[in-house]
């Protein structure tokens, strides 16, 4: 009798689980009868990836809904009447769950209608605005009764249904089964059903960032269903840091305090971050292309490691690396991706203001600006999903003309195929090749940024790929042994985006383009997950490098330019660096220098980690215990023993940590819109 109970429990929230796959299934059609168009015709793969990966959203909303009183069904099997009793009422619980998703479906699909995208974290705002006034426009502006009748009727006829399958299945002859076939009927189904709440086979279960499938917007704002993208909505909004007005008072401190002279209330705005490139004829005659590429995790600690023929750590980037510009004393913004992208991109110590109400803010920080100003096309080339952390939609809104991701190569370039968190960053290089060829045949201007993906866990590499010589002797393993990765992998991942990049500089430098295009390149972040116990080793531990590619004629045209490798720097001059090689006599928002000046005696002048800063007498400890490391030498990351603050390093610190409170004042004075 067992067997029958648990086979009507299993076709009670099969049941179920074909309901709520029904209704955002048809919610996802409506959607798009509605607001597509012909043009999506040209868009068969995509829509083609858009139900199969909508369908694992709806499964995993489905099962993970129903779970519950899949798991009190087997609890109730000890009691049959009870059991029995319980689940000739799983039907109306179901049906019930239908109707609030029919509910939520709805209103996604009007709030699309509004706002242009499904439920995201300004949903917030009919709360914690005016929520009075909020109701009396949805009231007005929507057919509320229509919708509240439309769903009491929708409930009915879902009981209706529901009851009606139950009565004609629970009407069957039930023939129980062998002890042994009951246990394999029940293993099997428990996990597929585990898996289906997961939603993937994969290393990840299915997660927002797997949601973008299209360069088309409906497509991915069709992917999730109403719940999934509330429950998105609903953890964007309670990572979102609150933006507080920055008043004067802040500003006048931190500004005396950062530029080490008096600032009255009066002169407080944002016009100190304001500077201006140097007016060059040449420029103007002669704009660059210009690539910026951030690298997954290009390591400086890697680096060191670099030692042919038996290591051959750069590829085809060793000819350009040896003679081009490179700074080794240079810290990322952040330790994560996202940390160092969010200030690459507008100056944000917040990382979640690509996914919080500051996402729409018109920032004077946003670093395409002097490009938009001089007429350039700004593209942004990424080789993972482009919903990861909301960033296609928050770049568009930045004004990047075109934003292409792991969808768009992989539509692009048969032989590219997706990964755990994208294609191979060797996509990403070939499209910037291709665009720069088709901008320098119709006379426009690229601005290229690039964000790579390949050298991150699980390390994969194309099976094609010829890896250079890797011979690691032991004492590199040991130093390595802490990372809880496969260290042949990691090596051979590190050393394939290190050559694909180099087979790009390469493929620009034989063009003719690749005589006006500039190219700059750093690391998100050092490598992480591995122990940095000396404290010598305290500006290796966050140091990726920063190498930046000037055909010779700018170098020649360009005056002033002073190349000093011992100089220290961060993700914070590298847009100043590019403003000053590419643009004449245009505004920009600076919290750098441009490395390459002849003086860069400024107050801006400091490497700078939320962890640590460099300048060029030694590193800040800036967490903990403070703390200034004098480097061993002229040249290398190590430095000595940690001092004492005297009275002028304690004096040098303080003026940096005033720069991490300024930047957190001027996002704050940015998001709240003011001077």
């Amino acid at each position: 009798m067992r067997s029958v109970i648990i086979r009507k429990l299993v076709l009670q929230i099969v049941f179920g689980i074909s309901l709520i796959l029904l209704i955002f299934g048809a919610s996802r059609l409506v959607l798009l009868l509605n607001f597509g168009n012909a043009s999506l015709d040209d868009y068969a793969r995509d829509l083609l990836r858009m139900f199969w990966l909508g369908a694992r959203f709806d499964l995993r909303i489905a099962t993970i809904s129903l779970a519950p009183f899949l798991v009190m069904g087997f609890i109730l099997l000890r009691w049959k009447s009870l059991a029995l009793s319980y689940i000739g009422k799983i039907h109306c619980f179901t049906a019930l769950i239908g109707l609030i998703f029919f509910a939520a479906s709805v209103c996604n699909y009007y709030y699309y209608a509004t706002f242009g995208n499904h439920f995201d974290i300004f949903i917030f705002g009919f709360i914690e605005e005016d929520t009075k006034s909020v109701l009396h426009n949805i009231i007005y502006d929507y057919p509320i009764f229509l919708f509240l009748i439309g769903t009491i009727l929708a409930g009915l006829i879902f009981v209706f249904v529901m009851r009606l399958l139950w009565k004609a299945m629970d009407k069957r002859s039930w023939k129980p089964w062998s002890n042994m076939k009951t246990a394999i009927f029940t293993v099997v189904f428990v996990t597929c059903y585990a898996i289906a709440t997961r939603g993937s086979l994969g290393k990840f279960p299915l997660r927002k960032d797997n949601a973008q499938v299209s360069s088309l917007k409906l497509l991915n704002m069709a992917t999730p269903n109403a719940i999934t993208a509330l429950q998105w909505a609903i953890s964007d909004h309670k990572k979102e840091k609150r933006y507080p007005v920055a008043d004067d008072e802040e500003g006048e401190k931190l500004f005396s305090r950062f530029l080490g002279r008096d600032i009255s209330k009066n002169e407080v705005s944002l016009q100190h971050f304001m500077d201006r490139t140097p007016e060059n004829p040449f420029l103007d005659e002669r704009p660059p292309h210009v690539i910026f590429v951030v690298m997954e995790s290009l390591s400086a600690h890697l680096l060191s490691y670099d030692a042919p023929p038996e290591r051959d750590f750069l590829g085809a980037w060793r000819t350009f690396w040896e003679k081009d510009f490179t700074f080794m004393r240079f810290l990322p913004d952040g330790n994560g991706t996202m940390e160092s992208l969010a200030m690459l991109l507008v100056a944000s110590p917040v990382q979640s203001v690509t996914q919080s109400r500051a996402q729409r803010t018109p920032f004077e920080s946003n670093l395409v600006i002097p490009y938009k100003r001089k007429g350039y096309r700004t593209v942004f080339v990424y080789s993972g999903n482009g919903s990861w952390r909301n960033i296609c939609p928050f770049l568009t809104g930045l004004g990047f003309d075109e934003v292409v991701e792991q969808n768009d190569l992989v539509d692009r370039y048969p032989g590219a195929r997706l990964m755990a968190w994208g294609t191979f960053d060797e996509y990403s290089f070939r499209y910037a090749q291709e665009r720069l060829d088709e901008a320098d045949k119709k006379g426009e201007k690229l601005f290229i940024l690039i964000l790579t993906i390949t050298n991150h866990s699980p390390y994969e590499v194309p099976e094609t790929w010829q890896q250079p010589p890797h011979e690691l002797n032991d004492a590199i393993r040991q130093r390595l042994s802490e990372t809880p990765y496969d260290i042949d992998a990691l090596i051979a991942s590190f050393q394939y985006a290190n050559d694909a990049l180099g087979r790009m500089i390469q493929g620009i430098d034989e063009k003719p383009y690749g005589k006006h295009t500039l190219i700059a390149v750093t690391g998100d972040h050092n490598m992480r997950a591995l122990g940095y116990p000396d404290p010598k080793e305290s500006a290796l531990r966050y140091s990726v490098p920063f190498y930046l590619h000037a055909p010779p004629e700018y170098q020649k045209r360009i005056p002033g330019i002073v190349y000093d490798p011992r100089r220290v720097g961060g993700h914070k001059d590298i847009m100043p660096t590019l403003y000053c090689l590419s643009l004449s006599d245009t505004p920009y928002y600076r919290r750098g220098v441009n490395l390459l000046a002849e003086n860069v005696d400024s107050p801006w002048y400091f490497g700078y980690n939320e962890e640590i800063a460099l300048t060029g007498e030694g590193a800040y400890q800036l967490t903990g215990n403070p703390a200034f490391y004098p480097w061993q030498d002229d040249e290398s990351l190590m430095v000595s023993t940690g001092i004492n603050l005297d009275e002028k390093h304690q004096a040098t610190l303080d003026r940096i940590l005033s720069y991490k409170s300024l930047m957190r004042w001027q996002l704050n004075r940015q998001v709240n819109r003011q001077p």
